[in-house]
């Protein structure tokens, strides 16, 4: 009952467990490449990811959904913060001046801002539990 005809594409579920993964790689991979590299040329723009990616998973573990946690955030909102990390992400290269110093971050911050607008386009932002149940049961009795 994950999909619905008619504009379901990616269930809530998918939509979270692929933004988690989307999260922890910003966090932990913009931490290790900070660590790793021994400079802080590129203070900003580590910054940046490790605040975005916070803001998103804390607005995953607030959103109602199957998989949130306090469930107090409607799906419809947040999905203006997926396209806002989106952009901030895509945008962080060229705003924050470090697109020519290390082309492999901002390769990074431009995929992962590519994939999060993906994940946001083809997702129903119009979930709710008694929408779920009823397609759950028109799926069954199919």
């Amino acid at each position: 009952g994950d999909q619905e005809r008619g504009g379901e594409v990616v269930a809530g579920r998918v939509h979270r467990e692929g933004q988690d993964l989307g999260d922890a790689e910003r966090v932990l991979g913009q931490h290790a490449h900070h660590e790793h590299d021994g400079t802080d040329d590129h203070t900003g723009a580590v910054a940046t990811g490790v605040v975005v990616g916070a803001v998103v998973l804390v607005v995953s573990m607030l959103t109602k959904y199957p998989l949130g946690v306090a469930k107090v955030l409607p799906f419809p909102v947040h999905s203006a913060g997926d396209y806002l990390a989106a952009a901030l992400l895509i945008a962080a290269p060229f705003t924050l001046n470090f697109r020519d110093g290390d082309s492999g971050l901002s390769v990074f911050y431009i995929v992962a801002g590519a994939a999060v607008l993906a994940v946001s386009l083809i997702t129903n932002y119009q979930y709710s539990p008694n929408r779920a149940e009823a397609i759950s049961t028109r799926t069954a009795a199919a």
